[in-house]
């Protein structure tokens, strides 16, 4: 959860020069749902549950 709340900060950067390319957001989301899914599966937590969009943010509250 660590890399997907920096790299949100990254996306919300106000210098623009310093904001990610979308592209370079989907491959860091893909990894971080990788690793994570990995990580779920390794912890003998059963089949990870994704939770995709709004979902997501309702989760964090």
């Amino acid at each position: 959860m660590e890399e997907f709340m920096q790299l949100t900060v990254r996306c919300v950067d106000p210098s623009s020069e310093r904001r990610p390319t979308m592209s370079y957001v989907v491959m860091e989301l893909d990894r971080i749902l990788e690793k994570e899914m990995s990580l779920t599966t390794i912890m003998g937590e059963g089949t990870p549950v994704v939770t995709l969009g709004s979902q997501l943010f309702r989760a964090l509250k």
